[in-house]
């Protein structure tokens, strides 16, 4: 838009110019012709008479003599209010009194002229010039004060001016001059105009450049951001890893240590002899050692086993009282309630194994009193969950009076090898949970304080589609 607008300007500047230097080349070829043309006695006089009568109002003093050498004349003279020669610049006719044809015009303050014998030798500036009988032309225009004017010319210099041209004029080469600056002026401005479009084109094509650099060098930023915050996401996963890495190990350490250490020192002392009653409860110690070291190393093949081929479930609709029938033969859930008799869509062995899961966690994690509620449909203040609860949904509520989950745990609460403590497992208990409610298309959520924890299962319905 600004280009185009500074062109437009440049181009209206040029055409002026250019129509401006074809007035001046017209005025000049005009003005010479009017120069050059023969010139008739009537248009000259008249001319001569016109311009004789400004120069007389403008003139200070010897009007007469100005006059002659203004228009270039062989003689001039003001003749007075009475017709007498007042003031001349041949001094042969001062004083004498205008007759006849020039007389009369005088009397009648008219305009005329008349080619006539000089009675008397005429000499200008002391120089003879036209003897007595000598025929001039001669003219008389009235002023307005009552006076007038006479021009006096030579008959041959008359002819030659009427006849002759007069060559080029000043005003012809004032305004020739005038037309070709103009005409210079048009071609300097076209000239310029190529110029600012040549240079405005280089200066758009390096602005486009530069917009395009700058777009490149905005997209290499987007690319080195978006390389940096992987990077910073690869790393801050890397330390994770680390940190839940060595949280295992020293996990793991702890968890095996116990009962190895224990089936080593019931060992050494049957060896040593141990007998009786002593022997047994060394034995029965040393079998729950080995189970629990057998359950550790059975829960992370489980784990290894979940991640590596996913849980293999079918979901079809359950009676929910069948359901709640299979959780009251587990050891770790003291009551189950049912609220409603709505069918589920899940695989009930899964639905069982989820359950008896968290409700075991809740017993190793100082919890009494284990009761479990099917259909619950209250509300709570959930502090964290995990996976999408169905559309339409039947709940299974855990409810535990242990100590609550720490405020700073919660969030983790899900993740692999995650341990509130040192306390006996090997935080995978929950995560396994977490893969057992997405594998069942239903989630969990989590309230807990003080007096205890709520976990929520949300199990779709039967009537929601596979």
């Amino acid at each position: 838009m600004g280009s185009t607008k500074v062109s437009r300007v440049w181009s209206a500047a040029a055409v002026v110019a250019f129509a401006l230097a074809a007035i001046l080349a017209g005025a000049a070829i005009r003005h010479q012709e009017l120069a050059s043309r023969p010139i008739g006695e009537g248009e000259l006089f008249r001319e001569d008479a016109g311009r004789a009568v400004r120069i007389v109002d403008e003139a200070a003093d010897a009007p007469a003599r100005t006059v002659r050498n203004v228009l270039e004349l062989e003689a001039a003279a003001m003749i007075d209010a009475a017709g007498n020669v007042a003031e001349t610049s041949a001094s042969a006719l001062d004083g004498r009194a205008l007759d006849g044809f020039l007389g009369s015009l005088h009397a009648r303050r008219a305009f005329g002229a008349i080619a006539a014998p000089v009675p008397v030798d005429v000499a200008i500036d002391g120089v003879p010039t036209w003897p007595a009988g000598s025929v001039l032309y001669q003219v008389l225009t009235p002023l307005p004060d009552g006076r007038s004017v006479l021009l006096v010319y030579d008959v041959a210099e008359l002819l030659h001016r009427r006849a002759a041209a007069q060559g080029v004029r000043p005003a012809t080469i004032q305004l020739g001059i005038g037309a070709v600056v103009a005409v210079l002026a048009g071609f300097l401005l076209v000239l310029a105009r190529a110029g600012a479009n040549r240079r405005l084109a280089v200066a758009t094509r390096e602005r486009e450049l530069l917009e395009a650099r700058q777009e490149e060098l905005r997209e290499h930023n987007r690319v080195l951001s978006d390389a940096r915050r992987r990077a910073e996401d690869a790393l801050a996963l890397a330390e994770e890893k680390n940190r839940i890495r060595t949280e295992f190990v020293l996990m793991i350490n702890h968890e095996l240590r116990t009962p190895l250490t224990s089936l080593l020192t019931g060992t050494e002392l049957l060896a040593a002899g141990v007998e009786g009653a002593d022997a047994n409860v060394l034995i029965d110690d040393m079998r729950a050692d080995g189970d629990r070291l057998l359950g550790l190393i059975d829960h992370m093949l489980a784990v290894a086993r979940i991640e590596n081929r996913g849980l293999d479930y079918t979901l079809r609709p359950v009676d929910p009282h069948d359901v709640a029938a299979d959780l009251e033969r587990v050891p770790s859930i003291d009551k189950v309630v049912l609220h409603r008799d709505d069918a589920l869509r899940t695989d009930r062995a899964g639905l069982v194994a989820l359950v008896t899961s968290l409700a075991d966690n809740a017993v190793q994690h100082g919890a009494t009193d284990v009761l479990v509620e099917v259909g619950v449909t209250t509300p709570m203040a959930v502090a964290t969950s995990v996976g999408s609860p169905p559309v339409d949904a039947v709940t299974v509520d855990i409810v535990d009076d242990g100590p609550g989950i720490a405020e700073g745990f919660v969030e983790r609460l899900f993740e692999k090898f995650e341990k509130d403590s040192f306390s006996s497992g090997t935080g995978l208990g929950l995560y396994v949970a977490r893969l057992m409610a997405e594998a069942l298309e239903g989630s969990i959520a989590v309230e807990t304080g003080p007096l205890g924890s709520r976990f929520r299962i949300f199990v779709p319905a039967a009537g929601v589609s596979p």
